[in-house]
């Protein structure tokens, strides 16, 4: 989804009203359950477009892990955050990121999906593996930022 959507904001997106890029933001998003928000953030590490509500003025996630392992290319495409509390909702959450190039392969800033985590622990509580069982999610240390 993440590759998805930054294919689509970098080439069909500029079609469509800066207005309205929210509204199709949520389209794209729509039926992803245990994404609770998708975001696309500029360069400077601003949130301008969500799939929900609109971003708060000035919301900078320049200091983030996420930004700045796409921004500093630290990884390879993909990214998933350490557990972090969101600046826009206050809710615990991992962020998964994609870095976002402009026509020029430089860097355009990054789209996120936003997990959730109360989300993801009800997901995975519905899940009935049996006595003796358990589900991890692991971040890969080698996927972590560095400084």
């Amino acid at each position: 989804m993440l590759r998805d959507t930054a294919r689509w904001y970098r080439s069909d997106s500029h079609d469509i009203p800066p207005s309205r890029l929210d509204e199709a933001l949520a389209s794209r998003t729509a039926g992803l359950r245990q994404v609770s928000l998708v975001t696309i953030v500029d360069a400077q590490g601003f949130q301008r477009h969500r799939s929900r509500g609109s971003s708060p003025p000035n919301l900078s996630v320049a200091d983030r892990s996420y930004f700045k392992a796409q921004r500093d290319r630290t990884v390879p495409g993909f990214f998933m955050s350490e557990p972090l509390v969101t600046r826009s909702e206050n809710r615990a959450a991992v962020v998964l990121s994609r870095r976002l190039d402009d026509d020029k392969g430089e860097f355009a800033g990054v789209v996120t999906a936003i997990v959730d985590l109360q989300d993801l622990k009800q997901f995975y509580a519905a899940v009935n593996l049996g006595a003796r069982s358990a589900i991890h999610l692991l971040r890969d240390g080698r996927n972590a930022a560095r400084a």
